[in-house]
């Protein structure tokens, strides 16, 4: 009987930390910059793809209205590294 009540125990605690896991996982990947680009209106900017390339930067390839920006990311600043040619966005027209 020991050997069926340990069993049971073990599995419930098992699904305990399972249900944990998938409740959990969501919003951890909620809270990351990634989500930050997505406005109100629907989704305007789309992150393609996300490169780590040292603690503090990152390559983001990002697509806004239909034109692809290649971006590096760093910790207090970021740059366009490749923009679609027929791209009129100019970072100076701020």
């Amino acid at each position: 009987m020991d050997f069926v009540e340990n069993l049971l125990r073990v599995l419930v605690a098992l699904a305990v930390v399972l249900v944990v896991i998938v409740v959990t996982i969501p919003l951890i990947f909620r809270k990351t910059p990634i989500g930050r680009f997505y406005s109100r209106q629907g989704e305007k900017v789309k992150v393609k793809t996300v490169i780590p390339l040292t603690k503090g930067v990152s390559l983001v390839e990002i697509e806004i209205e239909g034109k692809t920006f290649v971006l590096w990311v760093g910790e207090r600043e970021a740059g366009i590294i490749y923009k679609d040619e027929n791209t009129d966005f100019d970072p100076s027209d701020r």
